[in-house]
């Protein structure tokens, strides 16, 4: 392997992983907003995130 193809692999698994991390990041905040809008606890607002997504 050339030192361009191992870079490109770990720039494209790096950008990856980036952007998984935001993805998660902004799912925890969904799920949080909804928790403290209806006053419930963490867990409670990830059982209403699910029913919002499945009623959609």
């Amino acid at each position: 392997m050339s030192l361009f193809s191992i870079l490109s692999i770990f720039l494209i698994s790096s950008v990856s992983l980036y952007l998984l991390y935001e993805l998660v990041n902004k799912l925890i905040l969904w799920i949080d907003k909804i928790a403290k809008d209806e006053r419930v606890p963490f867990h409670k607002g990830l059982q209403l995130a699910v029913v919002r997504i499945t009623k959609k």
